[in-house]
């Protein structure tokens, strides 16, 4: 067998029925690569001459046969693709993907048989995806002409090129056509999340709002939504004084209509899911209600703060802590309020929030029906009075460090090889430094600092130094 590479151009004719078979004229420009035809999908028969010879050319689905005297001489795969979009572009403008590491919705409107276009870059491998794991994506140059890639609900393609790029969706590789009145999400993702922080005494969990999820209790609804926070290893004791949570009630007055709201801390359980209720606030009123400068669905938003009573955590001293803190809100006129929230970063060490409809008797996880697999993390800080541990006692002459005070470079010594380093102001703040037995203090603000160093058998030190 003698393999042949050629490129066809393939002509409908007549009476064309998307996703059936149907004739063709087929012309011979050049010896070379085969080109996939508009839809590879189709089966077309044709007669062509080639190097004088008369030759049979059968194109059916993804594969081009070439035969003489009934003899099979080649079999070129070419990649199935759907370039027709009879529902043009949409969105009309071209998306820019932000490539952090999540997944970002195109549009959650899409229909069959149309495209998006996307900017790309050459070198970053991109994920796209639509909402119904039957439908078809096609992804190609931004004339509609080039096929860059195709299957079935996710594609993986690393571009080639920077510019725009299309990406359509049909309703299988047949490049059917489903009615307008059902939609769909079409979705990319790119690069890698962002780095994520250390826990310390206060932490805040934020990013761009992306979803609200309903926190009302009245007559007919007993919502609640909860969130995980850490008590830091490195605390002699955690007491919570505050959370700050950004909220959006629908009720025409506003702020005026957020009238308090009830805390719930629990432990995390065997699953990292919201576990027992270990603590309970009824009706604690905003300490304060400030305007956010962004509105969420055309309705106004609010940072509200919440005095916490400075309750008290135990520490476990080997690691951080995963507790959860639920918010129910209550409504002057009853009507619905809702949590901001943001785009999860998946793998990160915190867990995505958990919705429950029955005042936390049971929970589920806050997913997006537009787009799966994404889920989310509500927007707030958790202020905390975090008194660290001043000094180990136990084996104190482990670890020596000089010199003290210090103004630019702290060096530490000890008989056990250092795992981890952190840094803390007198506040309890984590700094950041880079964890190894040279730190950089340069940089900083003179004053008092406590530096927490974990050895490799599991031992913490920790001692103060001055920087100058």
């Amino acid at each position: 067998m003698k393999k042949i590479l050629l490129l066809v151009a393939v002509t409908l004719l007549p009476l064309p029925l998307l996703g059936q078979k149907q004739a063709a004229s087929i012309n011979l420009q050049q010896t070379g690569l085969y080109s996939t035809p508009a839809s590879a999908t189709l089966s077309v028969h044709g007669n062509m001459v080639l190097d004088g010879l008369k030759r049979k050319i059968v194109i059916a689905d993804d594969s081009v046969i070439i035969s003489e005297n009934n003899q099979s001489n080649s079999t070129q795969h070419a990649p199935a693709a759907c370039l027709t979009a009879p529902n043009g572009q949409y969105p009309t403008t071209t998306f820019s993907p932000s490539c952090n590491g999540n997944t970002e919705n195109i549009t959650t409107l899409a229909f069959t048989g149309e495209y998006s276009v996307l900017n790309v870059t050459t070198g970053v491998s991109y994920t796209f995806s639509v909402s119904n794991p039957a439908y078809y994506i096609t992804i190609s140059d931004n004339t509609g002409t080039a096929v860059l890639a195709s299957g079935t609900a996710s594609v993986v393609w690393t571009s080639t090129l920077t510019g725009s790029i299309r990406f359509y969706s049909h309703a299988d590789s047949s490049c059917g056509i489903g009615p307008t009145t059902v939609t769909h999400t079409r979705a990319v993702k790119c690069g890698l999340p962002p780095m994520e922080p250390d826990y310390g005494c206060d932490q805040t969990y934020t990013g761009t709002p992306d979803v609200a999820s309903n926190i009302i209790k009245n007559s007919t609804m007993n919502f609640a939504v909860a969130n995980d926070f850490f008590v830091p290893m490195e605390s002699a004791a955690y007491y919570l004084q505050y959370i700050t949570a950004d909220v959006v009630p629908l009720a025409a007055a506003g702020a005026a209509d957020i009238s308090s709201f009830n805390i719930q801390i629990m432990s995390n359980s065997a699953g990292d899911t919201p576990g027992t209720v270990i603590h309970t606030l009824a009706n604690v009123v905003p300490s304060s209600i400030t305007p956010l400068p962004n509105p969420f669905a055309g309705y106004p938003t609010f940072a509200v703060k919440l005095n916490l009573g400075n309750y008290s955590l135990p520490v476990n001293a080997n690691a951080d802590t995963r507790y959860w803190i639920s918010l129910q809100a209550n409504s002057a006129s009853n009507t619905s309020i809702y949590w901001i929230g943001h785009q999860y970063n998946e793998g990160w060490k915190t867990k995505s929030n958990y919705i429950s409809a029955d005042g936390g008797v049971t929970w589920a996880q806050v997913i997006s029906a537009a787009a799966p697999g994404q889920h989310y993390e509500s927007n707030m800080t958790v202020d905390a009075e975090c008194s660290l541990a001043a000094v180990n006692e136990r084996d104190r002459n482990n670890v020596t460090f000089y010199p003290n005070p210090v103004k630019d470079f702290l060096t530490l010594v000890s008989q056990t090889k250092i795992e981890t380093v952190h840094l803390y102001n007198i506040s309890g703040q984590k700094m950041t430094i880079s964890p190894n037995s040279r730190l950089n203090m340069r940089g900083l603000v003179p004053g008092v600092y406590i530096i927490s160093v974990i050895l490799a058998d599991g031992r913490n030190e920790s001692f103060k130094v001055i920087k100058k």
